[in-house]
């Protein structure tokens, strides 16, 4: 994708002429002519481009995850073979399907990826009311910013990037109940990534058995002191989805991205 096509598609001028590309002029066609050919039509880049933008104006995807789609997705291992076949069952049917995902294992294995990649393939479908959110960017207190966390409540897909990161305040949790709450109620899908996730770790009753287990990740520390009537609603709404493997940042140093 052409970062000055982005630039421009992103230009005062084209956000009050909306669509309108400066290479196809808004047709979605870019005429182009090869030596001793006729001219012919292709789909022109700014249809892509647009999607781009749009997703990251109206659904809030960072431009760090403009590359992110399902067909890029490589699947280096069965856990990410079946973790792209989650995603891409819960692309098949939605709204239909019935509970959320919640993609859980060590950074850089593709979480993020894919929960971007289910926005990428539905928005263009049903776009109306589709949001991303970084867990670690939200606002602390509820009351302070109402507005914020009750258009994230009211999505009809949410997206929460690296759910319980950061420190578990009091704030934090009360954050957490009330959106998770919310979107129970309503029956909203929601699709969360986090650190490794262990059913009975995190959503076991009584306290941890001593002995040489192993700590607990981020993601799991922050949901175990959830209150109980939280933690059931967040596991009867989405299913667990594990996503094991190396980190691409190790295995492929050089580049920017592995998907």
């Amino acid at each position: 994708m052409s970062t000055a096509i982005l630039n421009r598609l992103e230009t005062p001028q084209a956000k009050q002429t909306r669509r309108e590309c400066p290479i196809c002029q808004g047709t979605g066609w870019e005429i182009v002519q090869a030596a001793g050919q006729a001219s012919m039509a292709k789909p022109c880049i700014c249809r892509q481009a647009t999607k781009i933008v749009r997703l990251r104006n109206e659904v809030g995807v960072p431009a760090r995850y403009d590359r992110c789609e399902l067909e890029k997705f490589q699947e280096l291992n069965p856990t990410l073979q079946k973790a792209r076949e989650a995603a891409a069952r819960f692309i098949e049917r939605y709204p239909r399907w019935s509970s959320g995902l919640f993609f859980t294992g060590p950074a850089g294995v593709g979480k993020t990826h894919l929960a971007v990649a289910i926005l990428k393939e539905i928005f263009p479908l049903r776009g109306e009311n589709l949001r991303f959110c970084d867990w670690r960017a939200l606002p602390a207190v509820v009351p302070g910013q109402p507005d914020v966390w009750r258009q994230l409540a009211d999505a009809d897909l949410l997206v929460l990037d690296d759910f319980g990161s950061g420190p578990a305040t009091a704030d934090r949790l009360e954050a957490a109940s009330f959106l998770l709450h919310a979107r129970y109620n309503a029956r909203k899908l929601t699709v969360l990534t986090g650190g490794p996730l262990r059913w009975a770790a995190t959503f076991g009753r009584g306290p941890r058995r001593p002995g040489n287990e192993k700590p607990l990740s981020h993601t799991e520390r922050f949901i175990r002191q959830l209150d109980p009537g939280t933690r059931f609603r967040l596991a009867e709404m989405c299913r667990i989805v594990p996503v094991r493997g190396e980190d691409y940042r190790r295995l492929f140093p050089r580049t920017t991205s592995l998907f």
